[in-house]
């Protein structure tokens, strides 16, 4: 396993400690960061971006975008991410497909709630904007094959998306093949879901990884210092023979620069054990 951390975090603590971007990736570097978590916007806008970080030794672990699939035909900015991603020599990209109006999101969660697997199954099966976003990763998914990149969704900590509950990205899951999944450690507390009860469900799709620690409730926390019981998951991970990015992500965090350098301290010693 490597670890990597998000791009968006480099940037805002340049911002934070009025230092390059540069001095931060190196600082990264020596510390044993070798992957960056980008998103294709960001990409896309400074073209020189890649060979900026990859100057500095970095590859991307992972590439990430949000998409309006529920409402939007969104084919030509699906090719460009798997482009981007084969261009850049990424093997993964993360979708964020959609979000749900806030009336079909709260009996989505209804019946969630209810533990009723059959039941909000077949409430997706037939909400139309579920649908949409189900048949935009199929394409996604089916462009991909072309370039040999794997397309991953995630749990994604917002009440209106569909991948905020574990039910919800099974389904996602089983409907869609090859589709992958990005296991972020923290975004089951964002619904008070049991991780345990999540990883026994989810994990044999795992493809990727977040490090996100919380306390305090939702509050960002460096890997390791927080909450969520990220050195059991990461032995967890061991035992299935996962050997991929560890990406360590805390948006929020005020002190940035602090953040990544002690999650990736953590991360990389427990990666060692």
């Amino acid at each position: 396993m490597r670890v990597s951390v998000f791009y968006d975090h480099i940037r805002e603590a340049s911002r934070q400690k009025e230092k390059p971007e540069e001095e931060i990736l190196r600082e990264l570097y020596q510390a044993g960061v070798r992957g960056l978590e980008i998103r294709l916007w960001d990409l896309l806008e400074d073209q020189d971006l890649y060979e900026k970080i990859s100057r500095e030794g970095f590859l991307i672990s992972c590439i990430y975008e949000f998409y309006q699939m529920e409402k939007l035909d969104e084919t030509e900015k699906m090719k460009e991410h798997i482009n981007t991603a084969a261009r850049t020599g990424c093997g993964r990209i993360l979708a964020v497909p959609g979000f749900l109006d806030r009336n079909v999101a709260e009996e989505f969660h209804r019946l969630a709630d209810t533990g009723d697997k059959k039941a909000l199954y077949s409430y997706m099966n037939e909400e139309q904007g579920i649908q949409s976003m189900c048949q935009g990763l199929a394409r996604l998914s089916d462009y991909r094959k072309k370039k040999e990149i794997k397309v991953t969704v995630e749990d994604f900590d917002d009440y209106t998306s569909p991948l905020s509950r574990t039910y919800g990205i099974s389904w996602f899951l089983e409907q869609v093949p090859d589709l992958g999944f990005t296991f972020d450690m923290g975004n089951f507390a964002y619904m008070q879901e049991d991780i345990w009860e999540a990883w026994e469900k989810l994990s044999p799709y795992i493809t990727h990884v977040h490090c996100k620690d919380r306390c305090r409730g939702l509050e960002p926390a460096p890997a390791g210092t927080g909450d969520i019981p990220m050195k059991a998951l990461a032995e967890k991970l061991k035992e299935i023979g996962y050997e991929g990015w560890l990406a360590a992500e805390h948006f929020g965090a005020p002190d940035q620069e602090a953040f990544m350098l002690g999650s990736a301290g953590f991360l990389i010693k427990t990666i060692r054990e």
